[in-house]
């Protein structure tokens, strides 16, 4: 019998490869839960598909997005990433973010509690915005990433409103009550710095605000026409979301030549952090 993962993790990659070297330990080491990790190589320059491909660890699984990937589209690149996971929960994760390795059983625990649908890092951090934590349910009934939306910034802002709002509609909740999301401290993330300029330059549209701009204008028209890239049919079942060719490695064909290290979380890193992850530390290491 085949056991699902309670987490599928999902971490698009372009050009992210030094920092999957550096990241991944820490994501394929969680403990205290089942889950899964896929990478989708959205034709990387640097081998990032062959060289995941020699890890061998039974929680990965890789895909490789082929056609037409000369700029990269983030929100098509999630949308593959989810549609080919299983678990109840969706973690997307930048490649260039480590959470330490109890992370995502707290970040799980938290979002059952309520429920909530969806878990986020509290305002501002930009630079971890891009990962969350969401119910697949409602990821897809509102139908995933909205793939129009092209080169840098937006997307992850216009899936929060609409699985917000759905969430308010389940529960009838008024659009002041804030109870919607789980908002956790970014405290828990640490990210690797990187410039402007090599977070756009897979993208058609190299400044990042230009980028931004555009986006924001693509989701303001979006809410008075109603159109959307990536429905599902009436059956719930997707036919545009998220398909391409793909090329894909399941964990069971991974020929395991070599690992990566153990990456422990250690109490001194964890002190370092404050209140915050003391006590997410504190409330589940009897897991482990």
């Amino acid at each position: 019998m085949e056991i699902k993962p309670e987490v599928s993790v999902v971490i698009l990659c372009k050009g992210r490869l030094d920092y999957l070297r550096e990241t991944l330990p820490y994501t394929l080491n969680q403990e205290g839960l089942l889950y899964s990790v896929t990478v989708v190589d959205y034709g990387c320059p640097d081998n990032t598909f062959e060289e995941l491909m020699d890890l061998g660890y039974p929680n990965l699984q890789l895909i490789k997005v082929l056609g037409d990937t000369q700029f990269v589209n983030r929100s098509h690149g999630r949308n593959i990433g989810a549609m080919n996971t299983t678990g109840k929960f969706i973690m997307f994760q930048d490649a260039e973010i480590t959470a330490p390795t109890f992370f995502l059983c707290w970040l799980k625990r938290q979002m059952e509690k309520e429920p909530y649908d969806l878990a986020r890092a509290t305002q501002p951090c930009p630079h971890k915005q891009g990962t969350f934590m969401v119910t697949r349910r409602a990821f897809e009934v509102v139908r995933g990433f909205d793939e129009q939306f092209e080169g840098w910034g937006s997307e992850e802002d216009d899936l929060f409103e609409r699985v917000e709002k759905l969430y308010r509609l389940d529960n009838g909740l008024t659009s002041d009550d804030f109870r919607y999301t789980f908002r956790f401290d970014p405290s828990f993330l640490t990210h690797l710095d990187h410039s402007n300029g090599s977070r756009t330059v897979f993208d058609k549209e190299t400044d990042k605000w230009k980028s931004q701009a555009k986006n924001m204008k693509r989701k303001k028209a979006r809410r008075a026409t109603g159109e959307f890239r990536a429905n599902l049919d009436e059956s719930g079942v997707p036919y545009e979301y998220g398909s391409a060719e793909i090329e894909r490695l399941c964990p069971t064909e991974a020929s395991g030549l070599k690992r990566y290290d153990m990456a422990p979380t250690t109490w001194e890193w964890v002190a370092s952090r404050g209140d915050a992850v003391i006590d997410a530390f504190n409330e589940i290491r009897g897991n482990f």
